[in-house]
């Protein structure tokens, strides 16, 4: 499945953080073979602890692999050291010299993956308690893999030996005595597992641990593969949102389960929407659910989707499902005139609108007009907080809606919201003058 941007809403409504994968490394351009696990659409990281907003849940569930924390370009060096600032193990190099053979590749990465064991761990979690900074070497070093000095792997047969060796050091990673280690490999190196029966062996087995972070990565890692005929992984999915004690598991269930390739599979369509309407449910697992309709349905689906406005929990679920899901001019429609009748109230909330106006490139499918008139509307109606609503009227080039709300705020002394208000309105007007065509 190709890279998705769903799902940071639905970890707001768990109580625990877990779903973050944004500190992995970006997609690599190199072409993934059938031996390789394809990376799958994931996820924003979910707060650490209580609950996120929806709108993490949603993200969590829809993201592609995390994204590594802005990791230099490796350089490129005779020697295989590494520059360190520090001895301690959460002290990230400054810069990576990649290495100039497969086995300097492959120690490198043993030793990386080995000192993570030493990093500071989250409060009864054996992940570190800061990810990016403790595997920041490995994600640095896997970046390098990407592109291997020329002159030491100088063909495609080269850096497929090489991808290959670094998928085994991922692999036996996870029969370390450490966890945090295994947490680490599965982490970092999920799209480089093999599909081998023994790593998903392994993988199902880590499903069951008593560590939900643990138990999370393995659930990523062995549902991030999508492929239409795997019956076995279907169940599995099926049975792991039906019943999982750990919910961010349940969570890679139900995205696993609204995968792109079961597009148009009506009992799949189905199963989720029970999900949606089962109010003993979590909020997370309801999110998760309402959001994959937009990746498995159709336009006839519309009606069924929009149903799932009247509760707010769900509202970003459902915006997204219609607006980054199916995206056409009757899914936009649908959530515009939803949130058109209920402006007039001065109740609607900010997170859905956080994704309210597409890209450019669907921007002719969407009625901004009526958007417009949406957030004229909810800019005069009862209500203080409101400040989200100036710099959409700013995106959409509402310079005369904005004038208008600058001009009836009045004297806004001593009152915060107003003097809030007040600013969003300026600076949005600031900005619609900066990027107006001369």
């Amino acid at each position: 499945m190709t890279r998705f941007g769903l799902i940071f809403f639905l970890l707001t409504l768990s109580a625990s953080s877990g779903c973050d994968k944004k500190d992995a490394p970006k997609t690599s351009s190199v072409v993934q073979k059938n031996t390789k696990q394809t990376p799958s659409p994931t996820v924003k990281e979910a707060a650490e602890s209580k609950a996120v907003p929806e709108k993490a849940v949603v993200e969590a569930v829809t993201k592609v692999e995390p994204k590594a924390a802005e990791a230099k370009p490796a350089a490129v060096a005779v020697d295989t050291a590494v520059k360190s600032t520090g001895t301690a193990a959460e002290t990230a190099p400054s810069k990576i010299i990649a290495p100039t053979s497969t086995k300097a590749f492959v120690d490198l990465l043993k030793s990386s993956l080995e000192a993570t064991a030493k990093c500071e761990k989250r409060e009864g979690s054996i992940a570190p308690k800061n990810v990016n900074t403790c595997l920041k070497p490995v994600y640095e070093l896997k970046k390098a893999s990407w592109t291997p000095p020329k002159e030491f792997f100088p063909d495609w047969n080269a850096k497929k030996a090489l991808r290959e060796a670094l998928g085994k050091v991922y692999v036996e990673s996870l029969d370390h005595k450490d966890l945090t280690v295994v947490y680490s490999a599965l982490r970092a190196g999920w799209s480089s597992l093999d599909n081998s029966a023994g790593t998903y062996a392994k993988l199902e087995k880590m499903l069951e641990n008593a560590d939900k972070d643990l138990a999370e990565q393995a659930a990523y890692a062995r549902f991030s593969r999508k492929v239409k005929d795997d019956a076995a992984t279907l169940e599995l999915a099926r049975a792991v949102l039906k019943a999982h004690k750990h919910e961010r598991v349940r969570l890679q269930g139900c995205r696993y389960v609204g995968s792109k390739v079961f597009a148009g599979k009506r009992g799949h369509f189905d199963l989720l929407v029970s999900y949606g309407r089962d109010k003993k449910e979590s909020k997370a697992v309801r999110a998760c659910a309402v959001s994959q309709l937009g990746v498995i349905g159709s336009d006839r689906d519309v009606s069924k989707i929009v149903k799932f406005m009247t509760d707010q929990d769900l509202q970003y679920a459902v915006v997204y499902a219609l607006g980054r899901g199916l995206r056409t001019k009757i899914a936009y429609d649908a959530y515009l005139n939803f949130f058109l009748k209920k402006a007039p109230t001065g109740k609607l909330s900010s997170s859905p609108f956080t994704i309210f106006i597409p890209s450019a490139r669907d921007r002719d499918k969407f009625d901004s007009k009526k958007a417009i008139k949406i957030l004229e509307i909810a800019l005069k109606a009862p209500g203080e907080l409101k400040y989200w609503i100036p710099s959409l009227l700013g995106k959409l080039g509402a310079k005369k809606e904005l004038e208008a709300g600058l001009k009836a705020i009045g004297d806004t002394a001593g009152d915060w919201n107003k003097e809030t208000l007040k600013k969003e309105l300026t600076k949005a007007l600031t900005k619609l003058a900066v990027t107006a065509p001369q």
